[in-house]
């Protein structure tokens, strides 16, 4: 029967001190960007999570406004219809000063 030769063993050599120390550095640096991933994909859940509730919420109270009678518009309807608003009173505010200059009578505000 033939003889069988152990084999090599294909052993590293000892890291360095150094090489260690980095080794340790480079474990602790990916667990620690593992967890800020984990807690970035918790703070992306919570945020889909609370503008689902709050779109929910508002669904909510524009039903509960429409059934006791309230006409409800668009909060971007509800800004242009301000905006006008505010237009349309500087507007009546110049026309009564300009006829207030022109006719020279005071009206009952400015008195």
């Amino acid at each position: 029967m033939p003889k069988i030769k152990p084999k090599r063993s294909t052993k590293k050599p000892a890291l360095t001190p150094a090489e260690d120390a980095q080794r340790a550095q480079e474990i602790i640096l990916r667990r620690q960007q593992a967890r800020a991933k984990r807690i970035r994909a918790m703070a992306r859940s919570v945020t889909r999570d609370f503008h689902r509730l709050e779109a929910e919420l508002e669904q909510h109270a524009l039903s509960i406004l429409h059934d006791h009678g309230f006409v409800v518009v668009h909060k971007k309807r509800h800004d242009e219809l301000i905006d006008q608003n505010m237009s349309y009173g500087l507007r009546i505010a110049e026309l009564e000063q300009a006829l207030e200059r022109a006719t020279g009578v005071a009206t009952p505000e400015s008195v």
